[in-house]
């Protein structure tokens, strides 16, 4: 269902012939509400949770939707204020006993 995110009809439609399964993930291991989520689409969101997607289910990665919207958000939050990705920098194993 990725592809038909940010076009609420056709999401509607799709729920209302039971074309996809709310849960299902696409080729690339996401769920259509973690994908509404990492988009913005607030809307979108809204009709997936009422339909019943659930609002827990991870992806490939065993990242939940609240998660993905929450990177999401703080990401434009930071470019706003100016901030960058520094080249070079990976750290895949970021822990709360870390910070």
């Amino acid at each position: 269902m990725r592809r038909w995110v940010g076009r609420l009809a056709v999401v509607r439609a799709f729920i209302e012939v039971g074309r996809r399964e709310l849960d299902e993930k696409d080729g690339g291991g996401e769920p259509a509400l973690i994908n509404a989520a990492c988009s913005g689409h607030l809307d979108i969101v809204k009709v997936l949770v009422r339909a019943g997607a659930g609002v827990d289910v991870a992806n490939s990665d065993g990242c939940a939707p609240l998660h993905e919207a929450a990177v999401s958000a703080v990401v434009a939050y930071l470019e706003s204020k100016g901030g960058t990705m520094h080249e070079g920098v990976v750290n895949d194993e970021i822990s709360v006993e870390s910070m």
